[in-house]
């Protein structure tokens, strides 16, 4: 449940911790990327449904669509409410951007399961 995680990582706070004190499943999972967050950040506001897929296997999360292969410019401005699909059929899963531009950060979900990413710079070129 912490693939790629160091200590560190799985003890950092992360957005919408407070939304389920003491969730009976919780997953960390890390990685670097040879890219400053501000490269990355693109990347991950447009994850989604028939958007730019979830850069895995298309048939498993994507329904046969590819992920994308570039940054989608028109889904680079999220906003709060804005929803991030998760599958064909829309629910309860949205998106919230919290200092989406200077301090990027993503949270998905319900009130039950929330998903966050925040990209930290490990030096000028590399984030975790």
């Amino acid at each position: 449940m912490r693939l790629g995680a160091t200590h560190a990582e799985i003890a950092r706070p992360m957005p919408g911790d407070e939304i389920v004190p003491k969730a009976s499943f919780n997953a960390r999972r890390a990685i670097t990327i040879d890219a400053p967050p501000e490269r990355v950040w693109p990347w991950i506001v447009q994850i989604g449904y028939r958007r730019a897929g979830f850069y895995t296997y298309a048939l498993l999360d994507n329904a046969g669509y590819g992920s994308a292969d570039r940054v989608l410019p028109k889904y680079q401005d999220p906003k709060v409410g804005d929803w991030m699909p998760m599958s064909r059929k829309v629910n309860e899963t949205g998106v919230q951007g919290e200092g989406v531009r200077t301090q990027p950060v993503a949270s998905l979900g319900k009130p039950d399961s929330p998903w966050s990413w925040r990209p930290a710079a490990l030096n000028r070129d590399r984030t975790a």
